[in-house]
């Protein structure tokens, strides 16, 4: 009875292979943007059992939310390369702020495949440069630039 329960469990074990693989490289390895700036990103997907049939892009940032790039039927093939240029946007109004890119790839059964690459913009906004500004220190007696 107790070696009737592992070759039980090896009988119902079941290898879970996906349907389609995508993968997404950021040409140059970039984690940090700045607005405007151009990212050339490789995209690929395989399917070995399927067709790929559907390739979506979407960004992902706290200014717009989810945003669908692209969404384009790529006719049915085992495998598709190409290369996605994308240009950071210039809304973002804070210092830094968090940009994802969401790759995904359906293949002719239905199945998906989803991968990420995530950025961080930087530099949102600029400094301004000011001349003839006087500051004075706390025991000049006029108002202290310090703690005004």
């Amino acid at each position: 009875m107790l070696l009737a329960l592992p070759l039980l469990l090896l009988t119902s074990c079941k290898e879970d292979v996906s349907d389609v693989f995508v993968m997404a490289k950021d040409v140059e390895n970039t984690a940090f943007v700045q607005s405007g700036n151009k990212l050339l990103i490789r995209v690929q997907a395989i399917s070995d059992n399927y067709k790929v049939d559907r390739i979506r892009i979407y960004s992902v940032d706290a200014e717009k939310g989810s945003v669908q790039l692209k969404d384009t039927l790529v006719g049915g093939v085992k495998q598709v390369d190409f290369y996605f240029m994308y240009t950071v946007p210039s809304y973002f109004i804070s210092d830094t702020a968090a940009l994802t890119l969401q790759f995904e790839a359906v293949a002719s059964n239905g199945g998906s495949s989803k991968m990420a690459l995530a950025y961080k913009v930087v530099g949102g906004a600029s400094l301004i440069h000011y001349d003839g500004i006087v500051m004075y220190g706390a025991r000049s007696g006029r108002a202290n630039g310090f703690s005004l």
